[in-house]
C-alpha cells in the first residue's frame, strides 16, 4: 500500500466485506505511522527514515552544487586566461 492510511482503509474495507482479514491478503503500509498500531488488526509498516534520507539528499545536492561550481570556476579560469594573456604575440 502507499502509506499506513490507505493500508488501513483497505483493512477497514476487507473487514467490512468478510468480517475478517482473509488468509490471501498481507498488508502492509510504507510510513510508520501510528494509525498502523491504532488499526483494528495491527499493520506491518516500513519506516522510511526521512530526517536521514533528507540529510543525504542535502549533502548529496550541496555536494553537486560544490563540484559544478568549481568546474565552472576552471572553465571561466582557463577561458580567461586564454583570452587576455598579453604574453602572446598575435599573428601580423
Amino acid at each position: 500500500m502507499a502509506n499506513d492510511t490507505h493500508a488501513n482503509i483497505l483493512l477497514n474495507l476487507l473487514m467490512r466485506e468478510y468480517g475478517c482479514l482473509p488468509d490471501e491478503y498481507r498488508i502492509v503500509g510504507f510510513d510508520d505511522s501510528p494509525i498502523a498500531s491504532e488499526a483494528i488488526v495491527p499493520i506491518t509498516t516500513i519506516g522510511q527514515q526521512i530526517d536521514k534520507i533528507a540529510y543525504e539528499a542535502m549533502n548529496l545536492l550541496v555536494s553537486q552544487m560544490n563540484e559544478r561550481k568549481k568546474t565552472a570556476l576552471e572553465y571561466h579560469k582557463h577561458h580567461f586566461r586564454i583570452a587576455y594573456d598579453h604574453s602572446r604575440t598575435a599573428p601580423c
